[in-house]
Formats: C-alpha cells, structure tokens, sequence
C-alpha cells in the first residue's frame, strides 16, 4: 500500500494477490469440506470471511481498471484494498492470543451486539417513520437518520435541540422517548448482555479452549491433499491438475 502503483502492476502486487488468493481458495475449500457451522466456529472466521470480501472486491475493481486504463477505478482497488487493515491485525492478536478469555468470549459477544443492534434498529425506524411524517418532508430522511444516530450513541443532540421543528410538542416528545431508549435503556440492556455472555464463557474457559481445538483438528483430518498445502494453495490446484 505504500509503494502503490495505479498505472501498472508491481511485483510485489502479484505476489499478494496469488497469496491471497490462494489463502482465499483454501477457505472456500475449509467450507466446502466442513460446512459452514463448523467453520464459523472458529474465534477469526468471521474476520477471514471480511477480508475475502475485501480482496474480492479490490481485485474485481484492479483487473476492471487495468483493462480499461481507467485510474480512478484503480484507486478504488486500492481504497477498498486499505479497509482490510482493521480485519488483519486483529487477526494476527487473534492467532498469537487465541487461549485468551478476552479473545475466547469476544465473538459471542460481538454476536450478540450485532443482534440486539439489528433489532434495536428495526424498531426504532418507527420513530424515523414518525419524524419524518411529522416534518411534512422539511428535512430529509438522511438528516433525520444521522440526527438520530447522534443521539444514540451519545455524540450530539441537535434532534432533541431542532425537534420542535417537526412539530411543537411531538417532536420534542419522540426525541426524548428516542434518546431514552435508544440510549440509555439499549446500553444498559447490552451492557448486561455482554457481561452475562462473558460470565458464561469465563466460567467455562477450559472447555472452550477445548472445543476450539478440537474444531481446529476436525478441519486438519478432514482437509482434502489438493489444499492441505500452505497459501499459495492456487500451486498445488494447477499442479493437481496435469495428474
């Protein structure tokens, strides 16, 4: 990424992407063998699925920018190539600290966040709803939503200060009801959440180290000779192919 060339390809480009892709082909093939309940068990599997998604994406807009000579699409390459910083160096810390309680309990808790969130959401677009009918369209549902966000994680409150501008006593009234559950009753129910689920896990780490062992060895009997290689495992797939 700093030595990047938009108008040709370096060396050291190609060498990334054959790894990468190979890496990627050996995790389709993990999935393929193993289903994807016993992948997903593993602490980083949902980090290995971003960074896929990632490098797919990169690699779509960099052959689609070579092809044309277009430079603003290799750029976006490198752009989306640079998202996949925050997927790997917590994979890296999840590697090297994969036995610790934080890192065991981690991807419970982050499923849990990312349920109650999707469903705190779901129900608070009534509220959007609401606000946005009650404006009449005065302002428009992108302000409103960011407006809302703000609120619910504490950042700012122009909504509740701007929300007489719905109307006189509804939109202060909806404002407050939102900032309270949105923030205080949401956190406090994740909160309590996060820390029932670090609770159980704690409790039962010896186990837990155990069972992610035990899939880690699952997957090594199971993985078939064509990708039981090291990334590039692209080599191993083409070599395969001239017996």
């Amino acid at each position: 990424m700093i030595k990047k060339r938009k108008d040709e390809v370096a060396f050291l480009e190609v060498c990334f992407a054959v790894y990468a892709f190979g890496w990627g082909l050996d995790q389709f093939a993990t999935i393929l063998a193993h289903g994807w309940n016993v992948y997903t068990q593993n602490l980083w599997s949902f980090l290995d699925v971003a960074f896929i998604l990632i490098y797919s994406i990169y690699m779509v807009l960099r052959l689609q920018g070579q092809r044309t000579g277009d430079l603003g699409t290799a750029e976006q390459a490198f752009d989306v190539l640079a998202l996949g910083a925050p997927v790997v160096i917590p994979r890296l810390a999840f590697t090297l600290l994969s036995d610790n309680l934080i890192f065991l309990s981690l991807r419970s808790m982050m499923a849990d966040f990312f349920a109650l969130t999707a469903l705190s959401a779901w129900c608070f677009f009534g509220f959007l709803l609401s606000l946005l009918w009650l404006g009449e369209n005065a302002h428009s549902i992108t302000k409103i939503s960011s407006w809302m966000i703000y609120i619910w994680f504490g950042l700012d409150g122009v909504g509740i200060e701007r929300s007489s501008e719905f109307h006189r006593f509804l939109g202060p009234s909806l404002m407050v009801a939102f900032a309270f559950l949105g923030n205080t009753l949401f956190l406090t129910i994740l909160v309590s959440m996060l820390s029932n689920t670090f609770s159980t896990i704690s409790s039962n780490a010896v186990a837990e180290m155990q069972f992610r062992r035990a899939v880690l060895t699952l997957e090594g009997v199971k993985a078939d000779a064509v990708f039981a290689y090291q990334p590039p495992s692209i080599f191993s797939l083409f070599s395969s192919s001239y017996h």
